[in-house]
C-alpha cells in the first residue's frame, strides 16, 4: 500500500515537472514563426528605405558640381554684376553696391587671371577701386555709375554745408575738377598729392 502511494506521487512529480517543458515547446514552437517571419518582411522595406535616402544625396551632389562649375566658368565682370544683384536694396540714394576683392575671388576660380581682368576694366573706366585706408590690402570695387552717383551726393552735402558763397563755390570748383580732370586721368586706388593738386590745378 505505501509502495502504491509512493508510486502515485513519483507518478504526479513527473507530469509536474514535463508539463512546462512541453508548454515552453509550444509557446516557442508559437513564437518562432513570427521571430523567423520578421526578418523576411522587413527586408523589402529596408531596401525601399535605402533606395530613398539614397536620391537626395545624388541630388545635392549634382548641385554642388554645376555650383562648381559655375564658379570655375565665371568672369570677373559676371561676378560683379552678381554681386550687384545680392546688394541689400534701399530706397535710401547713399545705397550703391559696394564690391570687396575677397568677395570677387570667391567667385573667380584663377585669383591671378581676377587681378588681371580687374586692372583691365579699372584701366577701361568700367570700375572704380578704392584702398581702404585701415586695411593694408583690402580694395572696394564700384561700377563708374555708382561710384559717380555717390560722389553727387558727397557734393551737394559738403556744398550745403558751407554757409560762405565764396566756400561753397571753392568746393564746387573742386568736385568738378576731380571728376573731369581726375578720374579720367587716374585709375589707381590710390593718387599722390602733388599728382592730385596738379590735376586739380589743370584747366578744364
Amino acid at each position: 500500500m505505501k509502495r502504491k502511494v509512493q508510486e502515485r506521487r513519483e507518478a504526479t512529480s513527473e507530469v509536474g515537472a514535463t508539463t512546462p517543458s512541453s508548454t515552453t515547446k509550444e509557446e516557442e514552437r508559437d513564437v518562432k514563426p513570427s521571430f523567423s517571419g520578421t526578418p523576411t518582411s522587413m527586408t523589402p522595406l529596408s531596401k525601399r528605405r535605402r533606395m530613398s535616402f539614397g536620391s537626395p544625396y545624388k541630388s545635392s551632389t549634382l548641385n554642388s558640381n554645376n555650383i562648381n562649375n559655375n564658379i570655375q566658368s565665371m568672369t570677373v565682370m559676371k561676378a560683379l554684376q552678381t554681386l550687384c544683384e545680392q546688394f541689400p536694396k534701399s530706397t535710401s540714394d547713399i545705397s550703391t553696391p559696394i564690391i570687396t576683392k575677397a568677395q570677387v575671388y570667391s567667385l573667380v576660380k584663377n585669383r591671378t587671371e581676377a587681378d588681371r581682368e580687374i586692372d583691365k576694366l579699372s584701366k577701361q573706366g568700367t570700375i572704380r577701386i578704392c584702398k581702404i585706408i585701415a586695411t593694408r590690402d583690402q580694395h572696394l570695387i564700384m561700377f563708374k555709375e555708382d561710384f559717380l552717383k555717390r560722389l553727387q551726393i558727397s557734393q551737394s552735402f559738403f556744398v550745403k554745408k558751407s554757409l560762405d558763397p565764396s566756400e561753397r563755390q571753392k568746393k564746387e570748383f573742386i568736385f568738378k575738377q576731380y571728376q573731369n580732370q581726375v578720374l579720367p586721368n587716374c585709375s589707381e586706388p590710390v593718387i599722390s598729392k602733388s599728382l592730385l593738386c596738379s590735376l586739380l590745378s589743370s584747366n578744364p
